[in-house]
């Protein structure tokens, strides 16, 4: 194995080798790139170096620490370190390093490291560079420093915290001879604007945040300087006489009253900014630096990740939809527009997922979301269509290229990266059932049709809940709302009335709960946003679903209730309740009407709900939770006082319950707290 890679070799099958930040830059160099000429250090060589004898401990007693113990943790930190850097640098290493080195210009050399661990903490930034003149002791001292880096209490508890152990990290080194540069900067890229902020000297000033930057904004389709500020700029940092490190210095009054680029430096990168974005989409952010000759790229990021040559590389997330699938990636930008282009059978990447995206997600293998908790649209829709997904992966969508093959997990919340398709096993639901008789009644809850040949075979005892949701998206892929109530009514109700049936034909004599359509639900919907604040439209609606259940009820004797989403108020429930018996459906009917307890107030007016007509509860755990503790359906959340467990939500499913019982009414619950706990 190579202990040295230089920039301009290094390829996908050496990356665990050469670490992200290294990799990213070698292949931004190998594209035409500025880039300062460079080799790198392989991880290997610290592997080495800790397991000769004297170093050995360092692997064997990680396990015995107690991370609780702050003064232990430090104690074995310092002494950690305190090896590294008294270790002996074999000299068959320094002389092959060294002999490499040689071949760079004749400036001092920036030690900078670059770690290989799929976790979506930015370890490098975790970790100082060091300066070393060009002679070998000081770049053996160097290389040391760095890798006593690593041992660093805090860098040590986040490891154990974040259920790392060092054999996961890969710490690697890039050398690059160093010179201090006139102007460095960060650039952000987005579709709309290009930001660069620019100080003089080294870019510590500005990642220390110890100067305001000069900062100026572009248009990125037009070009055209939006705007610009003037930093600052008091200091800046520039090498030191030894050549060892950096050091601080005041700024003359010019320069601090000046700004750091002129105009032709601005238009360079600019056109560097743009040819940058075009050939790597996925980058959002590049740090550089200008000398006298010309602009270097020092960091990119997100990083570029070689997935295709590392299967042992593993991201986390939460496991939302049981079941495994290995599948090509396909990303899904939030502007996709040509979803009837992307082939079946793939595993979707989504920054996040909204209902809108279900007729796609039917002929998926597998959901991958970057936010989202277990209650999300996307944990939930998958679930109903029996697909693995995993949802709250940070960076999700840049860290996986499409068409890379990916395996996920649903059971774990893991995914993986297989170097070819693996003989895996078809994917079925498995629902464990009791062995024993229970006194509980158990329902399903539906919204596809997909899910019927499941489901109408498990021994329960109807459908507590038949949600409408997902069949008026599709509908509303083919025209808008407006539309359909305006030209294709009986169409409408056709198909409506179609959907209602199937369903019940797959539970004969079995009670059927039937939610009306929930507003509040698709919110986010581009469908619907003409319509969202137009009661008339909704009672029209309400009018329509109405009458395909008196047709459903009256003439073909099913088993339909009602179940009216997201009440809010007394009022509210009376104006639905009057035009439920506007439709005499009471009269001709045995339905009876429940409302959703999801929204607090349900929880202390319930005797006042009742009084005026509603005949049942069922509990929505998901928007319930939610609204009691303040959190977002969609945010992915690792706190677990934020759940079902909570105290609050177990008295508020308590007090209910309890209502329920001394009004004599019956009570369900639903959601993914009965199904997690």
């Amino acid at each position: 194995m190579s202990i040295i890679y230089w920039l301009d070799e290094i390829n996908s099958k050496v990356y665990p080798d050469v670490g992200q930040k290294a990799y990213t830059l070698s292949q931004v160099k190998q594209k035409g790139y500025p880039v300062v000429t460079g080799l790198v250090i392989s991880s290997y060589l610290l592997e080495e170096f800790l397991t000769q004898s004297s170093l050995n401990r360092l692997l064997t007693d990680w396990t015995d620490i107690d991370f609780h113990d702050h003064q232990a943790l430090q104690t074995f930190a310092q002494q950690s370190r305190q090896i590294i850097l008294n270790g002996t640098f074999p000299s068959d290493w320094l002389t092959t390093i060294f002999n490499a080195v040689t071949n760079l210009p004749d400036t001092p050399i920036k030690l900078t490291p670059s770690v290989s661990v799929f976790d979506s903490l930015e370890w490098d930034d975790l970790l100082s560079p060091q300066f070393s003149p060009h002679h070998q002791e000081s770049l053996a001292e160097g290389i040391k420093k760095i890798w006593a880096e690593l041992f660093r209490a805090k860098i040590l508890w986040l490891l154990q915290q974040r259920q790392l152990n060092l054999s996961q990290v890969k710490l690697a080194i890039l050398l690059q001879p160093y010179q201090t540069p006139l102007v460095s900067g960060v650039t952000s890229l987005d579709s709309d604007t290009i930001t660069i902020e620019t100080t003089w000297g080294d870019e510590l000033a500005l990642s220390w945040g110890e100067v305001l930057p000069d900062c100026y904004r572009f248009n990125s389709r037009t070009r055209v300087l939006e705007s610009h500020q003037l930093g600052n700029k008091l200091i800046a940092y520039r090498l030191n006489h030894n050549g060892n490190g950096l050091e601080r210095y005041l700024l003359c009054g010019e320069q601090q009253t000046s700004y750091s680029l002129n105009e032709q430096q601005l238009q360079d990168l600019q056109g560097l900014c743009l040819a940058l974005g075009n050939d790597f989409t996925s980058i959002r952010l590049f740090s550089w630096t200008l000398t006298e000759s010309q602009f270097q790229i020092t960091q990119v990021k997100p990083y570029l990740i070689a997935v295709e040559s590392n299967p042992n590389l593993i991201i986390q997330g939460l496991a939302a939809s049981a079941g495994q699938a290995i599948a090509p990636a396909q990303v899904i930008l939030e502007d996709e527009q040509h979803y009837q282009a992307i082939p079946p059978k793939q595993i979707l990447v989504f920054n996040h997922l909204t209902p809108d995206y279900l007729p796609l997600l039917k002929k998926a293998s597998g959901i991958i979301t970057e936010t989202g908790g277990l209650t999300s649209h996307g944990a939930i829709i998958a679930r109903e269509l029996g697909i693995p997904a995993i949802v709250g992966v940070p960076q999700a969508t840049q860290l996986i290229p499409t068409g890379t093959l990916v395996k996920i997990d649903g059971n774990t919340g893991t995914i993986s990266f297989p170097s070819s398709f693996e003989s895996k096993p078809e994917l079925e639901l498995s629902i464990p059932l009791p062995n024993y008789p229970i006194s509980t009644q158990l329902f399903v809850n539906i919204s596809q049709l997909e899910t019927l040949d499941l489901a109408s075979h498990l021994p329960v005892d109807g459908v507590g809940l038949l949600r409408l949701e997902f069949f008026f998206l599709e509908l509303l892929q083919q025209r808008s709302l407006i539309t359909w109530l305006n030209n294709y009514q009986g169409e409408l109700q056709e198909y409506l009335q179609h959907f209602l049936e199937t369903i019940c034909q797959s539970f004969p004599d079995k009670p059927i709960f039937y939610r009306s359509l929930n507003w509040e639900s698709l919110e986010l919907n581009k469908y619907l946003i003409e319509v969202k604040n137009n009661l008339q439209i909704r009672e029209i609606l309400f009018k329509i679903q109405l009458e395909t259940i008196l047709e459903l009820t009256r003439y073909k004797q099913y088993q339909i209730n009602l179940l009216l989403p997201f009440i809010r108020s007394l009022e509210e429930f009376k104006h639905y309740y009057q035009l439920v018996e506007k439709s005499r459906i009471l009269k001709q009917t045995s339905l009876e009407v429940w409302i959703m307890a999801e929204v607090p107030s349900v929880i202390f007016l319930l005797p006042e709900y009742v009084a005026a007509g509603v005949q049942g509860i069922s509990i929505g755990t998901n928007d319930l939770t939610r609204f009691l503790l303040g959190i977002n359906r969609e945010e992915t959340l690792s706190n677990s006082e934020l759940t079902g467990k909570n105290l609050a939500v177990k008295k508020a499913i308590q007090k209910l319950i309890k209502s329920a019982q001394k009004l004599n009414i019956p009570c369900a619950i639903c959601g993914q707290i009965p199904v997690e706990y």
